[in-house]
Parts: structure tokens; sequence; C-alpha cells
């Protein structure tokens, strides 16, 4: 998966025991355990979870994300924490001619409440702004998910609207707030 374009900003390491590391498929065992082991917990969020049954599954999503990285459309990171994963956080959508993308972000339940995400997210926005020269970074989180939400609240990111019913999850179609940071409001 690994390109000249990611090659030397990762792995990175964040502090608190926690590095950033591009996914490949060495990830794709303990990726899918931390999925499987963390389903209910995710499923009310993300369309994914559902189709993903089995090590194969995410060795697929895994390649698919390999061509659009190679492609610089996407940036794929594993979160680990003394080298266990933790979850994931990507940029799953890059317009380099635009200057823009978007970020997203898991992290298994066990992990919650630590700032172990908001470390993360903070250290993808700096790579984002002065690695990948985006002036825009967007990040939308369903309007009920306030776990979520509060990541890129305490970042700094603008409420800039509500996408109503923007994606479909197990049958539920889900509203969107959706957060911007433009390169000059970054801390």
């Amino acid at each position: 998966m690994r390109s000249s374009y990611c090659e030397k900003i990762f792995p990175r390491e964040i502090g608190r025991s926690l590095t950033l590391s591009l996914l490949t498929q060495q990830h794709a065992r303990s990726l899918f355990e931390l999925t499987d082991r963390n389903r209910e917990f995710l499923k009310p969020w993300f369309p994914w979870v559902e189709f993903t049954v089995n090590v194969k599954d995410t060795g697929k999503f895994i390649d698919d994300q390999a061509r659009l990285y190679r492609d610089k459309k996407a940036v794929q990171v594993v979160i680990k924490r003394a080298n266990e994963i933790i979850g994931m956080i990507d940029f799953h959508e890059i317009n380099l001619e635009n200057e823009a993308g978007c970020i997203g972000y898991w992290l298994g339940e066990e992990f919650n409440g630590n700032g172990f995400m908001t470390s993360a997210v903070r250290e993808m926005v700096s790579i984002g702004f002065s690695d990948l020269k985006l002036n825009r970074i967007e990040i939308q989180c369903a309007t009920d998910n306030m776990k979520s939400r509060a990541i890129p609240e305490r970042l700094g990111f603008i409420q800039e609207g509500v996408l109503r019913c923007s994606e479909k999850v197990n049958g539920r179609f889900l509203d969107h707030a959706v957060y911007g940071l433009l390169r000059n409001e970054a801390e």
C-alpha cells in the first residue's frame, strides 16, 4: 500500500504509547478481530460492519483502500497502542486539486473515553495541513453520535450544517453533522 506521498509521514508516534501506521494486509487479522469484538458497538453507526464477516472481507477492504491510496485519494491508518490495533482513522476522500480532505474514525469500545481518538484526529489534521498541503478538512458524524461529534468540536472545527438522511445504516437513515476546519483556522 505504500506510495511516495505518505512514505515519510508514517509510522508516526503521537505520544501516550500511540502510533499511527499505514494500513497494510499485515493488519487484516487484528483489524477483523477488533471489528468482530466491537460489532454491536459499531453497528449503529457504520454500514460496513454487517458486511465484514471474516478476515477475507477485511483483506478485500484493505486491497480496495490500497488502490485509492496509490491514486492519492485516500489514506487509511491504523491506530496502535503499544502495538495493539485499537481503531482506525483515515482521509477517506482526498481532493488534491481542491486541497480538501475528509477524516473518518472509529475506536474499539474498550478504548473510548481516554482521549486516544482526539489525539489521533489532532495529528491527522496536522498531517493534512502540513504534509498533504490541504486547505480544508471536513468531518461528518451522525448527529446522534455525541462522542464522535465531541472530537471535531473539541478541536475547533466549525459545524457548517446537517445533511439530512445522509447515510443508510441497518435500515435507518442517519443525519450527519458536517464540521469543517480551514488551514488558517487551525490551532
